[in-house]
């Protein structure tokens, strides 16, 4: 009896073992394995060159913007003129 129970620990630990060689689980997986992650990291990652580069200002102009959020507020839909190709609005 203590033969079997010797041997079906033996056999145990050796499947066990085999199971887990981590070179064999690295030869299976894809080389693309873990692109996502890093993607996701970089994007996420504060850029340390951001500020730099000096920005070149926008060029807007007031009374127009301020129509649009007029218009944006109230809810009212300018008249739009007809389209240069189909010629429907």
């Amino acid at each position: 009896m203590k033969y079997v129970t010797t041997s079906a620990l033996v056999l145990s630990v050796a499947l066990l073992s085999s199971a887990c060689d981590p070179f064999e689980r690295k030869k299976s997986l894809n080389p693309t394995f873990g692109n996502a992650v890093r993607h996701n990291m970089s994007v996420q990652i504060v850029n340390p060159d951001a500020g730099s580069k000096p920005t070149t200002p926008i060029e807007m102009d007031g009374t127009r913007a301020a129509k649009a959020y007029s218009d944006y507020s109230t809810g009212t839909i300018p008249e739009t003129k007809a389209d240069s190709v189909t010629g429907k609005k």
